[in-house]
């Protein structure tokens, strides 16, 4: 391995390790703040970070560029992520265990693929419809030993973690027809997203949310929202195997469920994890889909 390929694994590693911590995060923030609290928290602190990063490297001169196009583009990525797209998740996380949220929110990689077919016009293969119904038997095995545990809210939970998957799909395939710079979207688009979430989620009451609210924000915006993706994309940029560098995202939730049952206290269940396995064996087969020809 060269010097360039071990700075890729380092950085794309540390970005995996910071996103395995997010569920936990998501769920202890959520214990000092309201779902409409977090994400405006988070989102600000992710829009500086942009900002910042954007201005150090000079990038953002290019939005001069911009047509109006452009501009709707971005407005509709803002509407998603992070107005919408993080406040349906962290409802999610509100209603449900994090182990239950986590698991169900990971089946977005398959719908993005059922998504991007039929959007697309590409051949519905074996292998990406075996991969979603094995995903959506692991989301049903999850969801219905919860749903009989905890009952109406946890339904409530499932539908605001399946929701999630729809808009983050959403957000990616939006995304395909932006052609500048992504750090220069995300920036923007946060920064737009504040005064939308002010009106449209009212989270009014940020007086009322104590230094443990704020520094969760702080936590979830750098980290999920933020250096992650610095992290990740600069991995991506130097390695000489994407697709390596990419496989180590399934070490994250892994982790990520190791972390939940020692910080939370949440003991894993044999359905979370045959769940969890059905939903990596469907994203493992739709991976393989995308990898042909």
């Amino acid at each position: 391995m060269n010097t360039s390929d071990s700075k890729a694994f380092f950085y794309a590693l540390l970005a995996v390790f910071f996103w395995s911590t997010v569920a936990t995060a998501f769920k202890l923030s959520l214990n000092f703040s309201t779902p409409e609290q977090l994400v405006f928290i988070s989102s600000f602190f992710s829009a500086l970070f942009f900002l910042m990063v954007s201005l150090f490297s000079g990038s953002l001169k290019e939005i001069k560029m911009w047509k109006s196009k452009d501009w709707m583009i971005v407005i509709s990525l803002a509407l998603i992520n992070p107005t919408f797209y993080y406040w349906v998740l962290f409802k999610a996380y509100a209603l449900l265990p994090a182990q239950q949220a986590q698991v169900i929110n990971y089946s977005w990689g398959v719908l993005l693929a059922l998504l991007s077919a039929l959007l697309f016009k590409h051949k519905l293969s074996l292998n990406l419809i075996s991969g979603l119904l094995i995903c959506y038997i692991g989301v049903a095995l999850v969801s219905q030993f919860w749903t009989v545990q905890a009952g109406a809210s946890a339904l409530s939970g499932i539908l605001f973690a399946l929701l999630s998957t729809v808009l983050w799909s959403s957000y990616w395939l939006i995304k395909k027809y932006f052609k500048h710079d992504p750090m220069n979207a995300l920036t923007v688009s946060f920064i737009i997203s504040l005064p939308l979430m002010l009106i449209i989620h009212h989270p009014l009451s940020l007086q009322l949310v104590n230094w443990r609210g704020w520094f969760g924000g702080f936590y979830v915006g750098l980290f999920e929202m933020g250096v992650t993706f610095v992290l990740f994309q600069k991995a991506i940029r130097m390695t000489s195997s994407i697709p390596k560098i990419s496989a180590l995202i399934y070490l994250s939730p892994i982790l990520s469920l190791i972390l939940i049952w020692k910080f939370l206290d949440e003991p894993i269940t044999l359905w979370t994890l045959g769940g969890f396995g059905l939903i990596l064996v469907g994203n493992l087969l739709v991976q393989k889909t995308s990898e042909q020809p």
